[in-house]
């Protein structure tokens, strides 16, 4: 069974998205997050990389949201179905190279899987020798597998080939 704050957790981390509240993340992941994005084959290891990401997708959709439309969970495990809706007003970086605004709506299903552990909290203590004791914090958002429909999005940008990710 999954503890009730697990849930709380990652639906605070998709909800601080949606707000474009990048302190709020910050406080609710841990710094080694890893992040998956499938969809543009992006894997990055560490909170500000994830962050990074996370502000170039509220760039090019600054009107940007993420409405949880169910929620399964299981330890700490928690999985969203989403939708994701905005308006492509940015430049979007991916790996084949930058999708310039079109201008036209998105509104796209997504799929998110969180993690959930605890963060750890070193603290130095110094004596004879000195060594660093490591302390159990409060829950956060260990890891995120993102996957949405990027040939959905590049349909609905109306991308031309030489355009596509896809």
């Amino acid at each position: 069974m999954s503890h009730p704050s697990h849930v709380k957790i990652a639906e605070s981390m998709v909800h601080a998205y949606s707000e474009k509240n990048w302190n709020e993340l910050y406080s609710l992941v841990d710094p080694r997050i890893v992040y998956d994005e499938t969809a543009t084959s992006r894997k990055t290891y560490g909170v500000r990389n994830f962050i990074t990401i996370l502000r170039e997708w509220g760039m090019a959709f600054p009107d940007s949201k993420i409405t949880i439309k169910s929620t399964k969970s299981y330890g700490k495990t928690v999985a969203f179905d989403l939708q994701w809706t905005g308006t492509h007003e940015g430049i979007i970086e991916t790996p084949g190279g930058e999708i310039l605004p079109t201008g036209k709506k998105i509104d796209l299903h997504a799929s998110m899987v969180v993690e959930i552990g605890e963060r750890e909290v070193g603290l130095s203590v110094s004596g004879e020798r000195e060594f660093v004791e490591s302390e159990v914090g409060p829950p956060v958002v260990e890891s995120v597998i993102h996957y949405f429909d990027m040939a959905a999005m590049e349909k609905q940008l109306e991308l031309t080939a030489k355009e596509k990710v896809a």
